[in-house]
């Protein structure tokens, strides 16, 4: 495990990735992408991929996945769009449409990938999922889950038919509704927008940690610990608690307010999660 850092006022990022107590001999599916290079008027992104569909086709994917999303937004570096779901629905279509390519070019017809992503501006946080990586929110003391699992239990919580204790325990947990896969033509991803302010602080990661810490857990730590101890603690414990899975998390803290805001504009769209149609 190795835990990487970065302070870019007003942020404080930290994350690591771990192949988990029950995988140290097979490749870690997960990939973790954070970028603070482009200056105060460029947001920090974070990034989770979670692969899926065999060892070699589920690395692979993941790998995918980052590269062809970071390529996608380092080339509008230079020219935000006026949107930033525009930005990131854009990219994360490329990651799927690079994942689709490669799952026929190396013949790994099940091979596909999470990708839960964020932005974060001084005064919102904003991001976008596809598939079962998460994004919680420590805000004013409340613990919020911003993103939405694309997910056959999730939609049977939706509609009221589970609890959410009783979807971590369902058969039927690991099947998604959506990823970005070959056996998928399009994608919807699930965009979220929420205010956050000094003192909040951001998770992001695979179910190899929300599936093995219970929340409260989670929230504690991250409430708690600064962002390079809460990645490390939360990785342990997870570990710890069997490690069954790849383990991949990234947390942001929100410092103070010392720097500029980025100049990309945020949606006219209300500080609450918003999501397209629903999965097909």
């Amino acid at each position: 495990m190795r835990i990487q850092q970065s302070r870019l006022l007003p942020f404080e990022i930290a994350w690591g990735t771990d192949r988990g107590l029950r995988r140290r001999h097979r490749p870690n599916e997960d990939q973790v992408w954070v970028s603070v290079q482009g200056g105060q008027h460029r947001p920090p992104l974070l990034l989770v991929a979670d692969g899926m569909g065999g060892h070699k086709g589920g690395a692979l994917a993941s790998q995918t996945a980052v590269q062809a999303f970071s390529q996608c937004f380092e080339e509008v570096s230079g020219h935000w769009p006026s949107d930033w779901k525009i930005l990131l629905h854009q990219c994360i279509v490329a990651a799927h449409e690079q994942i689709v390519e490669q799952a026929q070019a190396h013949a790994f017809p099940q091979m596909g990938s999470t990708v839960v992503v964020s932005l974060l501006f001084p005064h919102q946080v904003v991001g976008a999922n596809v598939g079962d990586s998460r994004a919680y929110l420590w805000h004013r003391g409340n613990w919020i889950r911003v993103s939405r699992d694309h997910s056959v239990v999730e939609r049977l919580v939706q509609q009221g038919e589970l609890t959410p204790l009783e979807a971590l325990r369902h058969p039927k947990r690991s099947r998604l509704t959506q990823a970005l896969s070959a056996h998928r033509a399009a994608i919807t991803p699930y965009f979220f927008q929420h205010p956050w302010e000094p003192g909040d602080v951001l998770l992001l990661c695979s179910d190899g940690l929300w599936e093995v810490v219970p929340d409260s857990v989670m929230r504690a730590i991250v409430s708690q610990k600064a962002a390079p101890q809460a990645v490390e603690h939360l990785i342990r414990l997870a570990n710890r608690l069997g490690g069954p899975d790849n383990i991949s998390v990234v947390v942001a803290r929100y410092l103070s307010e010392d720097s500029s805001p980025p100049t990309m504009a945020l949606s006219d769209a209300s500080p609450a999660s918003t999501a397209g149609p629903e999965d097909a």
